[in-house]
């Protein structure tokens, strides 16, 4: 289906006469930074962990920033349930890019934790991306609300009504930003937490049939799942699927069943044990735990620059 080659951090030589925003001024050019794939007339760079992008010619490329997933949160046996963590930010868009070289941060996705549970910022060309808020915690006899962050964290269930974070990812110009805010328990129920905020869509109120889903991930078609393989790992491909989803916020739980996860990424909650992690390099938030348990963390995020030849 797709021609394509994968290199760490080695050149992509000889491109010369390139139209689609390219001006180079030599014989070749060494574009470097991330595992690099083509597919046909196109090269995406895909950053994982944090590298330098460099180029020695301006160029213009669509650049997809994603953070790291909030975790979702934890449940003590009294009985209660913790929220979905939510999406990573997303900022996406066309940047013109000098020459030079640029420092690539990657976000890492937020624990299964009461504590400080939100995903990491990533960052390239100087734009943030911010992590996804972690899901709030139910504590004995009190609670958390969500975290904010680029998609909020979903509220957590217990004795009152405990809302969900804020989304709070900002556009950063030339690029568009995404997020969107956690659920919030629609009764003072002690079983069902809501869905952490995703990409595409805000997290899932919860009430007394669940009902707390995670928000579900954007998504963008010029940057489908099947073409990252095996640059990413299997479950962030097919999660990712041909649409280009990301930043899926984590599912809430209840004492008879749990919510799933958004699409692009969002685990699902669980009743209790460990709440389902977000997938890995979507910036999808972890799920969380119903009955005692810890969320699941979230998931890391992910930058891929795209420009054709």
């Amino acid at each position: 289906m797709f021609s394509k080659f994968f290199k760490k951090e080695s050149p992509f030589v000889g491109l010369t006469g390139l139209g689609g925003g390219f001006s180079f001024f030599g014989s070749a050019a060494a574009i470097t930074g991330g595992t690099i794939i083509e597919s046909g007339n196109v090269v995406y760079h895909v950053f994982t962990t944090n590298e330098d992008f460099t180029t020695p010619s301006p160029l213009s490329a669509e650049v997809l920033i994603v953070a790291g997933g909030g975790g979702g949160g934890n449940a003590t046996p009294n009985p209660g349930s913790g929220g979905g963590g939510g999406g990573g930010g997303v900022l996406h868009g066309t940047l013109t890019i000098a020459a030079g070289s640029y420092p690539i941060t990657v976000g890492a996705g937020g624990s299964g934790s009461s504590g400080s549970n939100s995903g990491g910022n990533s960052t390239g060309f100087s734009h943030t991306a911010t992590g996804g808020g972690g899901g709030g915690s139910c504590i004995n006899t009190g609670g958390t609300p969500g975290a904010a962050g680029g998609s909020g964290g979903g509220g957590a269930a217990d004795s009152a009504i405990i809302p969900g974070g804020n989304g709070t990812q900002s556009p950063s110009s030339p690029l568009t930003g995404y997020g969107n805010p956690g659920g919030t328990p629609s009764s003072q129920d002690s079983d069902p937490s809501s869905g952490g905020g995703g990409a595409g869509g805000s997290g899932g109120n919860s009430d007394n049939h669940g009902n707390g889903q995670g928000g579900a991930g954007r998504p963008f078609s010029n940057f489908p799942g099947p073409v990252f393989s095996p640059a990413l790992p299997a479950a962030a491909v097919s999660a990712i699927g041909p649409t280009g989803l990301f930043a899926g916020g984590g599912g809430g739980a209840k004492s008879q069943d749990a919510s799933p996860g958004g699409s692009g990424g969002g685990g699902n909650g669980q009743r209790g044990s460990t709440g389902s992690p977000g997938v890995a390099n979507t910036g999808g938030g972890g799920g969380g735990v119903c009955r005692a348990g810890s969320g699941g963390s979230g998931g890391a995020g992910v930058v891929i620059v795209r420009y054709t030849t």
